[in-house]
């Protein structure tokens, strides 16, 4: 993997949706579609894409060459209603028979985008390149309900020219959130083409859970995260961590090894695999100096456990809680713990009573 393609899967996801919207707005544009036909399809192709019913109140400019460039405000997205449609009215490309559209009945509103503003080169879409022109969202807002966590409420989610940085701010149910990403400029102040920076170095922050990593060349479809601080900023973890495909799911892989204090540990674990008969989550876990009760890296790791169980924990009697069941009563049961020489299940296992007495259904 080439340098400039380190840390690109931060970006995927939006070039994926770029991508979509860039060949609906292109079949519209090939069309004559007006503004309402360009609506439409851009409400069609994002409510595909998340599952539910997409409005957008107004549409300030889209076109499709030779930039696909969108600017919206006031997006909803709606829960649906099964069963139940309106008409959405009759829209016309210019010479050619009018269609009358349906939509599903609107539910609740789950989730806000006060404004977006996307300006991608047509060639860059083409030949796959994570590269932004434009790049400017605010006032995210996500219902919990949505989530099945917490809400989530991000005031800005862009490209800061001034930091040449991916910026993210915002909040997490009550604890902030702040993610930094280092870009660079290939193009000029009037012109500008940003692109994820050689040797980028990542910020983020959720409570009090931080993380600072840069990055190097890894696994085919995936890379090496060098961490200088993973955790709480008094105890901190560091090293690297591998991470890649495999076998259609995600391998994470210590390289070589994460250290906290005098504890050491190396995860191999894949999670999401798709091989026959492969669990859920599954792989091993190697420990060294594991630490004592009542010591302070205990304590430590106890902490840091807390913190992040806070974060990841659904709420309760939601879709989310009843997923997240039993993907982590698979990680206790198929994830092998490694000490000198002996394993046992993630569930049976001494590191685990460091981590916490006993393991919810919810959260490991």
């Amino acid at each position: 993997m080439s340098k400039r393609s380190k840390g690109k899967f931060l970006l995927r996801l939006l070039m994926v949706f770029a991508v979509a919207i860039g060949v609906s707005l292109g079949a519209l544009y090939m069309l004559g579609g007006d503004k309402a036909m360009l609506r439409t399809g851009l409400e069609g192709n994002l409510s595909q894409a998340t599952g539910y019913d997409v409005r957008i109140g107004t549409l300030n400019n889209a076109s499709f060459f030779p930039f696909l460039e969108i600017d919206i405000a006031d997006v909803r997205f709606h829960q649906t209603i099964p069963g139940m449609v309106i008409d959405a009215g009759r829209v016309r490309a210019p010479g050619r028979v009018e269609a009358v559209t349906e939509k599903p009945m609107p539910g609740p509103v789950v989730a806000t985008v006060d404004a977006a503003k996307l300006k991608v080169s047509f060639g860059d879409l083409i030949l796959s390149r994570t590269r932004f022109r434009v790049l400017d969202m605010t006032g995210i807002k996500i219902d919990r309900e949505a989530t099945g966590y917490r809400a989530i409420a991000l005031d800005h989610v862009g490209i800061d020219a001034a930091a040449s940085a991916l910026v993210v701010s915002g909040t997490y149910g009550d604890d902030a959130v702040s993610i930094r990403l280092d870009m660079v400029n290939d193009g000029g102040d009037s012109n500008p083409i940003w692109r994820v920076k050689d040797n980028a170095i990542l910020n983020a922050s959720v409570g009090a859970v931080s993380l600072q990593t840069g990055f190097d060349t890894g696994l085919l479809g995936g890379a090496v995260l060098n961490i200088t601080q993973f955790g709480l900023a008094d105890h901190p973890v560091v090293g690297a961590v591998k991470i890649g495909r495999h076998n259609g799911g995600l391998r994470i892989a210590g390289e070589p090894e994460l250290t906290l204090g005098d504890f050491k540990f190396v995860p191999d674990v894949i999670v999401g695999a798709t091989a026959e008969n492969a669990e859920k989550i599954h792989g091993t876990i190697r420990v060294d100096g594991v630490p004592v009760a009542g010591s302070s890296d205990a304590k430590a790791l106890a902490d840091l456990y807390s913190a992040l169980a806070a974060l990841a924990t659904p709420i309760p009697d939601t879709k989310a809680a009843k997923n997240a069941a039993p993907f982590w009563n698979d990680a206790l049961d198929h994830i092998q713990v490694m000490q000198m020489g002996d394993g046992s299940s993630l569930r049976t296992s001494a590191f685990l009573n460091i981590l916490q007495d006993s393991p919810t259904d919810t959260a490991p």
